[in-house]
């Protein structure tokens, strides 16, 4: 279980540094409104749906519930 977790840390360290050097470069990026918060059907995650609202993409994006 504490494998999954530290996995978990490591992924969202991956996916969110790259984001925001992008961000520090090129200034103020778009939001993202969230749409929604639905059960993911795994304990201690949920699914997030946010909405690109110019181009009208919808994400989902499977998101642990709490990190410690």
């Amino acid at each position: 279980m504490t494998h999954v977790k530290v996995m978990w840390k490591i992924f969202l360290l991956l996916l969110l540094v790259p984001a925001m050097s992008y961000a520090q470069q090129v200034g103020a990026l778009p939001k993202m409104p969230l749409v929604g918060i639905f059960d993911a059907g795994q304990p201690g995650a949920v699914i997030m749906k946010l909405q690109d609202e110019k181009d009208g993409i919808l994400c989902y994006v499977l998101m642990p519930e709490n990190v410690a």
